[in-house]
């Protein structure tokens, strides 16, 4: 297991390289899904956004993902590996400003420097200072002699590269163990390279699921579909069918909220496939039993702040805060009697 030692509400950035058909999907979608790929895609088609991507298998944009790893949350920014879209890997590179970079390196490809693209990106890391580690993929598919040699050339070429400590990771104590002393001020000369397997999942962090927190920004009636809540996916997912608490309402049971079902979802993505974190979509609302159509709270009912969350989910309400308050250069004077607006997510209140 990787500790990554992050304040929970920053969001880590990782740009995910490497040469086109490297794994690079493949390996987002593990963490994203939490399922281990089957060697046939599977894993990879909860990462590719675009019908023309999922039909080719490859990424031809630049798609940002966020999970939760580990106590942290991470953007990861899935680039194109092949030539003809070095361009926007390089936007999309320049664009997120990542934090950390992998690169990833097929563990069958024995030479990394006749791989042009795998040099090329190796190069983009290294004039961006960006700190990176290598990532040999498709380890269980490799014979052992030709992931040997895969390793050899990594090793070889990052210290031409200038990095005099290439580390090849061999098991979970030896990351622990670099991790432990990784730094940042190191990073120039102490590189990690770390054989893996998207289908055992050999060196792969498990994924934490997030708790479900829809945001409403306002609801919708529409004739033939209902209550309509449209929002913001803030943590979590959520599915068609699932469960969910929505509130709060004054005088309601269940500290403020009623439960509630997401008979459907949209979201600007793909319609009808659910809501993820960060993604603003719209559900359309019906009551868990499906008994009565009075138990599913009208329009003029719901406001914008409101949240759905897990049934399990207590709904942390507040009366009040306390706030620290200071003033641009607009020309204001408070005096008594002022009137101000609060503006605090899908919030606007005086």
């Amino acid at each position: 297991m990787v500790s990554l030692e992050n304040d929970a509400s920053y969001l880590t950035t990782v740009a995910v390289l490497g040469n086109v058909d490297s794994g690079k999907s493949t390996l987002i979608g593990d963490f994203k899904s939490g399922v281990l790929d089957n060697g046939a895609g599977k894993a990879r088609a909860s990462a590719l956004l675009h019908r023309h991507e999922r039909e080719a298998g490859r990424t031809s944009a630049c798609n940002v993902f966020i999970v939760g790893v580990d106590g942290a949350l991470l953007r990861m920014v899935d680039l194109s590996g092949h030539r003809s879209y070095l361009g926007a890997t390089v936007r999309g590179v320049t664009r997120y400003h990542p934090d950390y970079a992998v690169l990833l390196v097929e563990a069958g490809s024995e030479d990394v420097r006749s791989n042009p693209m795998t040099s090329e990106h190796l190069r983009l890391c290294v004039s961006l200072g960006v700190p990176f580690a290598v990532v040999v993929t498709k380890t269980d598919a490799a014979a052992p002699e030709l992931l040997k040699k895969t390793l050899r050339s990594a090793v070889r070429e990052l210290k031409i590269k200038g990095f005099r400590f290439p580390n090849v990771i061999r098991d979970d104590a030896a990351l622990e163990r670099f991790l432990g002393s990784y730094t940042l001020s190191v990073s120039r000369h102490f590189v990690p390279i770390l054989p893996t397997s998207a289908v055992t999942g050999d060196r792969l962090v498990e994924k934490e699921r997030l708790q479900t927190l829809f945001v409403v920004y306002c609801p919708y009636q529409k004739d033939g579909f209902g209550l309509i809540l449209y929002g913001i996916c803030r943590a979590g997912e959520i599915g068609v069918g699932e469960k969910l608490l929505l509130g709060p309402f004054d005088g309601a049971a269940a500290g403020g909220a009623r439960c509630a079902c997401a008979r459907c979802t949209t979201c600007a993505a793909s319609p009808f496939r659910g809501c993820e974190t960060s993604e603003v979509g719209c559900l359309c609302i019906k009551d868990c039993d499906g008994r009565s159509k009075r138990a599913v709270p009208s329009k003029s009912q719901i406001t914008g702040g409101m949240v759905c969350t897990e049934p399990r989910t207590r709904l942390p309400l507040a009366r009040g805060l306390e706030a620290r308050i200071s003033l641009g250069m607009a020309c204001l004077t408070i005096r008594e009697g002022y009137s101000a607006v609060l503006h605090a997510d899908a919030v606007s209140s005086t």
